[in-house]
């Protein structure tokens, strides 16, 4: 008698409207299932894992950009809003503080 090797559980759509099992190979047993290395759960779980950090730091990136428009469109409205009177201290402040945010979000798009 020849022993039936295990083949992984995971039911595969090529074309058909059936599908078939998988070809690979038993790697692990997890989750109640016999499964090979691409359609193990663990390994889905990391594949996922790994995909979301990357989008995470994508969107942080994204984001840091979007800051330093926003920051930008900022100091030119306070410019505009100090040309028509220089000499006021309120604009002044207001300049600086827009400038200082300008400068703070470009160093935290840096950091990233």
């Amino acid at each position: 008698m020849t022993e039936e090797k295990k083949r992984c559980a995971k039911r595969v759509y090529n074309g058909s409207f059936r599908g078939s099992l998988c070809s690979k190979p038993y790697f692990a047993t997890e989750d109640g299932g016999d499964w090979c290395k691409v359609h193990a759960p663990s390994t889905i779980k990391a594949k996922n894992e790994k995909r979301e950090a990357l989008w995470a730091k994508q969107r942080k990136q994204r984001e840091a950009g979007y800051a330093i428009g926003d920051a930008q469109r900022a100091v030119i409205d306070v410019a505009k809003g100090w040309i028509s009177d220089p000499g006021d201290e309120l604009n002044i402040r207001a300049l600086k503080r827009a400038i200082q945010d300008l400068i703070d979000a470009e160093n935290k798009a840096k950091a990233l």
